[in-house]
């Protein structure tokens, strides 16, 4: 339905435009990995946006327990080109243990919170809604006025 692609399409653009406005781009690949769909069900439509699995700790953070893969971390000092006295690899250990054992906590100094609940609000999905909706009641409208049309000849 194109009133949902133009939904979809819409969120995803205010999704990008959140995760650049709060600093949160390290290799863009968070950005490049959403991608908003819609499928028919028996039951209507499902939409669907879907991004990196890490965009639940860009969102609410990580619990403490095993520590994120070290080359990840080397990868975000490379493109956060992050300056230290460390050498990148122990500065990398010293992150993924502080990860591991402490967690993440969103908000925080670096991540204000919000990616994900401060685009897709109730007004943002209630709008979908009532456009699906308007759609849904003008395809039937038509169809009862073209059976009214045919059946009375």
């Amino acid at each position: 339905m194109r009133e949902v692609q133009e939904w979809l399409n819409e969120t995803t653009t205010a999704l990008i435009e959140n995760y650049n406005r709060l600093g949160l781009r390290a290799s863009g690949e968070w950005e490049q990995s959403l991608k908003g769909t819609q499928e028919e069900t028996e039951t209507g439509i499902k939409v669907i946006i879907s991004g990196a699995k890490y965009t639940e700790q860009l969102s609410i953070g990580r619990k403490p327990g095993k520590m994120p893969p070290r080359q990840v971390i080397l990868d975000w000092i490379r493109e956060k080109n992050i300056q230290s006295e460390l050498k990148p690899q122990t500065l990398a250990y010293l992150i993924q243990r502080k990860i591991g054992t402490e967690g993440i906590k969103v908000p925080n100094k670096y991540n204000a919170g919000g990616l994900v609940t401060d685009v897709l609000t109730n007004e943002r999905i209630n709008d979908l809604i009532k456009n699906v909706g308007n759609v849904i009641l003008a395809k039937q409208k038509s169809d009862i006025l073209t059976s009214l049309k045919n059946g009375s000849k």
